[in-house]
């Protein structure tokens, strides 16, 4: 309703009322029989008082009820804005698995050329390893810090080792996520802190080596099906994937550095022995044809280096 409306209503309500004057002496002397004429004085004046407070009090409510969502929309905005610098758009954009070499460690017992006692710990610095390789993208206008990684352990199982091999030697790998060995009952968590940081829209490549430590020279390679998930920007959570890995093993079958696997001859292995690799070969493949994985090089290639058996 505008303005000039509203004035010519509250005129005519003022003229209406002038005509009633009659009617207000008249209700002095409530004994006087009321006529025609002062009823529809009476109607004329509610019907004119009507007309100016409803319109006064609706356009009121809807100043107010415009006013609330003009402030509810100010606030979204201010919180879509501090979200966007508080939470950036990390993304993951590709991601393997496969054994590296470099890892640094320590090595004790075997035949020590140098002459040193062997029981003690001697320094390793390029011990092959299993590695998850993950790349992020930051699409947001802010920087973004990784705090965490939490690594959801479902399976860390040694092959069965098959031959009769061992030896005195035992290596401990310094992998940024360590799994006992002989490790706990599956499912455990492993958390490894960090401080990685993606700046605005770049894309930068973030690892983490993860096995079974120590290991003893004899030892079959270790089976890991782990989900990892990244912690990043005040408590925000980003799921990585899960990845199903194996460690290169010390044992008569081993990993070699292209990525296939050393195993014995099939005519020079007994028909238990054939039976061991055949187990193993099993519990490889229950790993990786497990659905959304991504698994590692070096377990896809022993999968098939398993099936002569």
């Amino acid at each position: 309703m505008t303005p000039m409306s509203v004035f010519r209503r509250a005129a005519a309500s003022i003229r209406a009322l002038a005509t009633t004057a009659p009617l207000v002496r008249h209700i002095g002397r409530p004994r006087t029989p009321w006529t025609k004429s002062d009823v529809v004085a009476v109607v004329s004046v509610v019907v004119a008082a009507t007309a100016i407070v409803v319109p006064t009090v609706l356009s009121r409510q809807s100043n107010e009820v415009a006013s609330s969502a003009l402030d509810q929309a100010r606030r979204a905005n201010d919180i879509a804005a501090s979200a966007q610098v508080l939470r950036p758009g990390l993304q993951i954009s590709a991601k393997a698995a496969y054994i590296t070499d470099g890892i640094s460690g320590t090595s004790t017992g075997g035949v020590s050329e140098s002459g040193a006692d062997p029981e003690s710990p001697a320094p390793q610095n390029d011990l092959p390893g299993p590695k998850i390789d993950i790349t992020l993208s930051n699409s947001s206008t802010g920087a973004s810090l990784v705090a965490a990684a939490v690594v959801d352990v479902s399976v860390a199982q040694h092959l069965e080792r098959c031959f009769a091999i061992g030896g005195s030697v035992v290596v401990s790998a310094d992998y940024d996520v360590r799994i006992p060995n002989p490790p706990p009952p599956a499912p455990f968590m492993v958390t490894r802190d960090m401080r990685f940081e993606v700046e605005s829209g770049r894309h930068d490549r973030f690892t983490l080596t993860i096995g079974p430590t120590p290991v003893g020279e004899g030892e079959a390679p270790m089976l890991v099906v782990a989900a990892v998930t990244l912690v990043h920007d005040g408590g925000s959570r980003l799921a990585a994937g899960t990845f199903a890995l194996v460690d290169s093993g010390y044992g008569a079958f081993y990993a070699l550095p292209d990525g296939t696997w050393e195993v014995p001859a099939v005519d020079s292995v007994t028909q238990t022995e054939k039976e061991c690799l055949r187990r193993n070969e099993a519990a490889v493949q229950q790993v990786v044809r497990r659905p959304e994985i991504t698994v590692s090089r070096e377990l896809a290639t022993l999968e098939k280096a398993l099936r002569v058996f």
